[in-house]
């Protein structure tokens, strides 16, 4: 299942995926000892994705 949250973590859309492979990821680098947020990229490939 795959879940939109919004900025208060409240659950915005739900999708049921189905054969759902990931394709690709990126995310910035953080050097040893270095704290922070990071935005991270996945890209998934998928057969169906319905509403829930």
């Amino acid at each position: 299942m795959l879940v939109y949250v919004d900025a208060q973590n409240n659950v915005v859309k739900k999708f049921q995926v189905t054969g759902a492979r990931p394709t690709s990821w990126s995310g910035m680098d953080l050097a040893a000892g270095e704290t922070g947020q990071v935005d991270e990229t996945l890209q998934l490939k998928f057969i169906t994705c319905d509403p829930v």
